[in-house]
């Protein structure tokens, strides 16, 4: 993990948690191409040239999204940053980077139907406790974009 890359036994640990399906919008994705129809996103960005930091090539910083970056929920996401921000699906990396409690094992992620996770190095994901952590999700997300069938 010295570049902050997945390994493949973080990727199948997060493809287990997710259940081989998109975060977001809950599309099944393996039947697809990885790096076209779907990524696993980094929730703290590795940065250009990678990083040493281990946190970032954990499970806690990883979730699948459909698409690439560009298009997809992950193109979604990458487009509205600030909305990715709110909802935990981004985590601020000079933060992450400077203190522990800013990393994305600590930072609860909503998902679509607005209930907030915490997302844990070894594949699992727990119920957040919002009301201790101030981190409400809104509930239900109306999107814009993102609504596909599963």
């Amino acid at each position: 993990m010295t570049d902050g890359k997945f390994t493949p036994a973080t990727v199948a640990l997060i493809l287990d948690r997710d259940e081989g399906r998109c975060w977001w919008c809950g599309i099944y994705v393996l039947n697809g191409t990885r790096g076209f129809d779907w990524s696993i996103h980094h929730r703290c960005p590795r940065g250009m040239g990678g990083t040493s930091e281990p946190f970032v090539g954990a499970a806690s910083n990883g979730i699948v999204l459909c698409g690439n970056g560009t298009q997809g929920c992950h193109g979604e996401f990458e487009d509205d940053r600030d909305r990715a921000l709110d909802l935990g699906i981004l985590v601020h990396r000079i933060a992450a980077f400077r203190r522990e409690e800013n990393r994305p094992i600590h930072i609860p992620i909503c998902d679509r139907d607005g209930r907030a996770w915490k997302l844990t190095d070894d594949g699992e994901k727990k119920p957040a406790d919002t009301e201790q952590e101030n981190t409400p999700c809104p509930s239900p997300i109306s999107a814009s974009w993102g609504v596909r069938s599963t």
